[in-house]
């Protein structure tokens, strides 16, 4: 279990191709990239304090799916920017909503990870056999 949990967080990286993209189809400037950036790193940072005060109240296997399923929604939402189909709004106000609120849901998603790993390597730990536990004493216990 902890394998997938692993390469799912493994698989949720930025996409430079997607960077570019915004750059040269776009025309986005080198300011509004930056604005991109300074958008989605706040909204981390509000995701992950919001877990802090507000979902921890929630099972974290609920709050998991959920944001997982509302970051598949804000990932299907560039396919929108790609073809245009913004609803009015420029190109860049669309981008900005979709990567602060796709980083705002990561931040959320990020405590439960945490808590998901330490949750696993707990249960490592202490379901390791006898045997194993018995070949970690000290080479003092062993003479006697």
């Amino acid at each position: 279990m902890i394998q997938k949990v692993f390469l799912y967080n493994v698989l949720q990286v930025g996409n430079a191709a997607w960077r570019e993209f915004l750059r040269s189809v776009l025309g986005f400037t080198a300011n509004q990239l930056n604005i991109l950036l300074i958008a989605a790193y706040v909204l981390l940072y509000l995701g992950i304090m919001a877990y802090k005060y507000y979902f921890i109240k929630y099972s974290w296997r609920t709050v998991y799916i959920v944001t997982t399923l509302l970051n598949g929604f804000f990932s299907a939402l560039q396919i929108l920017l790609i073809t245009g189909n913004t609803f009015g709004l420029s190109p860049f106000l669309f981008a900005l909503g979709d990567d602060a609120f796709a980083d705002f849901i990561g931040g959320i998603q990020f405590l439960v990870s945490c808590i998901m790993t330490s949750s696993f390597q707990a249960l490592i730990l202490f379901s390791t056999p006898t045997s194993f536990e018995s070949s970690l004493t000290l080479p003092s216990q062993q003479l006697l």
